[in-house]
Formats: structure tokens, sequence, C-alpha cells
């Protein structure tokens, strides 16, 4: 997977508004920021498969960002929190079931690149401190 034109200040821009916005609204607009900030991520990537570009585009609406957030919220409200990994499971269900690619995959056909890989420091800290990378 390679991230294609992804330009800092696009970014900035997404993050500088959404959080001026979110301020103004007393938080209204968190639900679009934080779709967009998705939508920007998955629709500058793409895959490179046998010479050609796959490109991937979300779907998620920010209605899909607020039923998943107010349900989540009340499985974790009523569970006491012992829910949590049914929850990641449903987000994450939600994030894949947006995302669409504008090609076919042929998955046999895909294999890893390592040329550019020298070291593992940074797998060996994450470890070290126990850190999920799970929104």
């Amino acid at each position: 997977f390679q991230s294609r034109y992804i330009k800092g200040s696009d970014y900035f821009k997404i993050n500088f508004l959404g959080v001026i916005f979110t301020i103004l609204t007393l938080g209204i607009y968190s639900i679009w920021f934080y779709r967009n900030r998705i939508k920007y991520f998955v629709n500058n990537l793409s895959l490179y498969n046998e010479g050609k570009e796959i490109k991937f585009k979300s779907t998620i609406t920010a209605g899909d960002i607020f039923k998943l957030g107010g349900i989540n919220f009340l499985i974790m409200l009523f569970s006491l929190g012992l829910a949590y990994p049914f929850v990641v499971i449903r987000s994450l269900k939600l994030f894949i079931s947006k995302v669409q690619s504008e090609g076919n995959i042929d998955l046999t056909t895909i294999q890893p690149d390592d040329s550019d890989y020298s070291d593992a420091t940074a797998d060996n800290i994450s470890s070290f401190f126990d850190i999920d990378i799970i929104i």
C-alpha cells in the first residue's frame, strides 16, 4: 500500500478547521471532523498490483459514525466496560465495510516488500510499552 499525493497542508487544513468548528459548535462538528480524517486517509491510499494502481474510496458517512458511537457508548455503559473488545470489533467492521476498491485485486500475486526494512526497533519499543494502535 502506498499513499498518493498526500500533502501536509491539506491534512493541516482538515485538522485546523475541524478543531475550530468543533469548538464553535460545542463538539457537534466532531463527527464530521472524524469522518473527514478517515476519508482523507482512505481516499489517498492505493495499491500497486502487477503494474496497475488500485485506488480506495471511503463511503463512510457522519450518520454511520454517529450511530456507531451512540450504540458503542450504550454497550460500554451497560456492560461496565467489559464489552470493550466487542466495541472494537464493531468499529473495525464498520470502517472496513465502508472501504471500496476501484478495480480488482488479485490477492494471490501480492508479495511483501521488505527492501527498505532495516530493523524492528519500533516493534520492540511498542511491545515493551504494550501500546495498542486501535482508535
